[in-house]
């Protein structure tokens, strides 16, 4: 679907502080359109290219008589729309993942198009890049280096990429892991980057330990982002140890926390806020087995 803007069109630009926001607000302007109003939460009061900006859409459209608007995403929020495409891959919904590859694709045009006006690069630089390393960290096929196993073809791959980004140390290594990453991932990444490099972790202080020293803190109403930090790590840790991924264990968990809740809603005599913490904590017992039931359909 298309709108068209013309002289009567009093525009509003949500995301407008954003560097995307204010980069196209300003070509907008000198194209000539009647941009008259933008929108951030949190950032009411200042004004961008001479146009002021308000905390909510609302308040622009009552303060400017704004009547169309344009949203500018932020790229932090690319993310969303991969996991929404990983999820419908998991629960085998065809229709679903083209909607929501769609919107993966969405995002890679439309940074690469932002790109290309500030003259920097182009879609088809970036297949052009993607193409380039597949060659250069493949060179079992397409140069003479032999590798026989997979393990080798990973070996070669670090090899190459750490070459690639100048990576000289393992400092250098876990400093280049992004920490836009989901949090259990980020740091099971960070601990085996660490055990490649050559440090045994669970051999410095033992991840089951420290979840023991994390929870007695927590217990003493020690209840900080730091001391719940050190026991997600020593988790992820652990997780690590075992060969498991702290990430999927987690989600299948929330997965069947889920499940438990649709049959306590299904059981319960009356609407949840009705009754007491012991009638709820009684019918939370009767619920569910420890299985998930979503990933055992997926997996069938």
């Amino acid at each position: 679907m298309s709108i068209l803007i013309d002289q009567t069109t009093r525009l509003l630009v949500q995301g407008i502080t954003g560097r995307e926001g204010t980069f196209h607000t300003r070509t907008m302007l000198e194209y000539g359109t009647n941009v008259v109003a933008g929108c951030t939460p949190g950032k009411g009061g200042q004004t961008v290219e001479g146009v002021p900006v308000f905390n909510t859409v609302r308040e622009a459209v009552e303060e400017t008589g704004a009547n169309a608007t344009v949203l500018f995403v932020p790229a932090k929020h690319t993310p969303a729309g991969i996991y929404e495409a990983v999820d419908a891959i998991d629960h085998k919904d065809t229709a679903n993942l083209r909607e929501e590859l769609g919107d993966v694709m969405m995002q890679v045009v439309f940074h690469a198009q932002i790109a290309r006006e500030e003259g920097l690069f182009g879609l088809e630089d970036v297949l052009d890049e993607v193409c380039q390393k597949l060659i250069r960290r493949h060179p079992h096929i397409f140069g003479t280096v032999s590798a026989n196993t997979s393990q080798e073809v990973l070996k070669n791959w670090d090899a190459i990429k750490r070459q690639e980004k100048g990576q000289n140390s393992v400092s250098d290594t876990l400093r280049q892991v992004p920490t836009a990453l989901p949090a259990l991932m980020y740091a099971q990444k960070l601990q085996s980057r660490a055990r490649k490099g050559g440090l045994s972790l669970a051999s410095i202080q033992s991840p089951m330990e420290e979840m023991e020293q994390a929870m007695q803190q927590l217990g003493k109403g020690e209840q900080t982002e730091q001391v719940l930090g050190r026991l997600l790590f020593a988790a992820a840790l652990q997780a690590g140890e075992q060969g498991l991924s702290a990430e999927e264990a987690l989600t299948y968990e929330a997965r069947r926390f889920v499940e438990k809740f649709e049959e306590l809603e299904n059981i319960a005599p009356a609407p949840l806020s009705q009754l007491s913490s012991q009638e709820q904590a009684r019918l939370w017992q009767e619920t569910g087995s420890t299985v998930c039931k979503t990933d055992q359909q997926a997996e069938a």
